[in-house]
C-alpha cells in the first residue's frame, strides 16, 4: 500500500514536469513565432533555459504544496480556491502588506524567503534568477 502511494506522489512529480516542459516549449514557440513575424531580435538561448527552470520551480512547488493540502482535507473546491488565492490574490495584496502597523514591513521582508510569493512576483516582473536561499527555500 505504501508503495503505490511513493508511486503516485513519483508520478504526479514526472507528470508536472512534463507539463512546466510544455508550456515552456509552447511559449518559445509563440516568441519565435511573434519574432519571425515583427522581425524581432532573436531570444537568447540562456533566456529559454531559465524560464524552463522558473517553471519547473514553479510547477513543482505549487503542484506539490496543493497535492499536500489535497491529502489532508479531500475537497476539490477548497483547494481550487486555496491555488486561486496564492497565485493571483496574494501578488496584489503585497504592496499594500506595509501599511500594517508595527510589523507590515517585517512582513514584507519575510516574503522575499516564501515561495509561494516571490514564485508569482517573479512571473509578472520577467526576472528569473533566484538567490540560493530562494533555491534551498523552493526545491
Amino acid at each position: 500500500k505504501t508503495s503505490s502511494r511513493v508511486g503516485y506522489v513519483v508520478a504526479k512529480v514526472v507528470s508536472i514536469i512534463l507539463i512546466a516542459i510544455l508550456i515552456t516549449a509552447i511559449l518559445v514557440a509563440f516568441v519565435l513565432i511573434v519574432q519571425g513575424i515583427v522581425d524581432g531580435e532573436n531570444i537568447k538561448t540562456d533566456k529559454i533555459f531559465e524560464l524552463l527552470w522558473f517553471f519547473l520551480m514553479f510547477h513543482l512547488f505549487f503542484g506539490l504544496l496543493l497535492y499536500l493540502f489535497a491529502l489532508v482535507v479531500p475537497k476539490t473546491a477548497l483547494i481550487f480556491t486555496l491555488g486561486i488565492f496564492l497565485v493571483l490574490i496574494v501578488p496584489f495584496a503585497e504592496p499594500f502588506l506595509p501599511m500594517i502597523p508595527k510589523i507590515g514591513d517585517n512582513i514584507q521582508d519575510s516574503l522575499k524567503y516564501i515561495p509561494f510569493s516571490y514564485l508569482t512576483s517573479k512571473t509578472t516582473s520577467g526576472d528569473y534568477t533566484f538567490s540560493n536561499w530562494q533555491w534551498f527555500i523552493t526545491s
